[in-house]
């Protein structure tokens, strides 16, 4: 599936969007995908890491205590499986064209819920590791929305295994181009 999402401010007067607190996109999905990975490289030849929680050093995401922020690189695919790459994982993975943070877990709130596991990206990745929000108070035009016209932003969401994972989003940007963090 191919998202093309768009943002504007309403007026001059409204306050300024900060693409780091945007979440696009966001999905709460089955805990049956309990297993997180983020993907490094070209589409063709992503290679799928697994995303630890730091505390457990662990991707199963159903044992984390809250949702786990992390940069998802230059690729940003996070993707959430249903078995820890055993043989023909079932996957749903986000595809950025430019790198932002990730958050992949149990969102805060929903503790006791156990069936609400979060993945989502963030319009822009985090400045000095991905807890560090003063970077973003700095209304620089680059990592913040300061004027009027309408932004726009595109991602690739994939259902499937680590390999079809691949071909679908190498096929969907041969089709069509992805938004670059320069258009957004």
């Amino acid at each position: 599936m191919l998202l093309a999402m768009a943002v504007q401010k309403l007026h001059a007067g409204a306050p300024d969007l900060n693409k780091y607190l945007t979440e696009a996109p966001a999905m709460f999905v089955n805990p049956a995908f309990a297993y997180a990975y983020t993907a490094v490289g070209t589409p063709n030849l992503m290679q799928f890491t697994p995303l630890n929680y730091p505390v457990l050093g662990s991707n199963q995401v159903t044992a984390w205590p809250m949702n786990a922020p992390a940069e998802a690189g230059n690729v940003s695919t996070v993707m959430l499986c249903t078995a820890e790459m055993a043989a023909n994982p079932l996957c749903v993975a986000i595809y950025s064209g430019f790198g932002v943070k990730a958050g992949v877990g149990r969102r805060a709130g929903s503790q006791g819920q156990p069936d609400l596991v979060y993945m989502g990206l963030t319009g822009s990745a985090a400045c000095q590791g991905v807890t560090d929000l003063g970077c973003h108070a700095i209304k620089d035009g680059f990592n913040w929305i300061l004027d009027e016209n309408v932004h726009t932003i595109t991602r690739i969401v994939v259902v499937g295994t680590p390999e079809t994972i691949k071909a679908a989003i190498a096929q969907t940007l041969q089709a069509f181009q992805v938004t670059t963090n320069r258009a957004w």
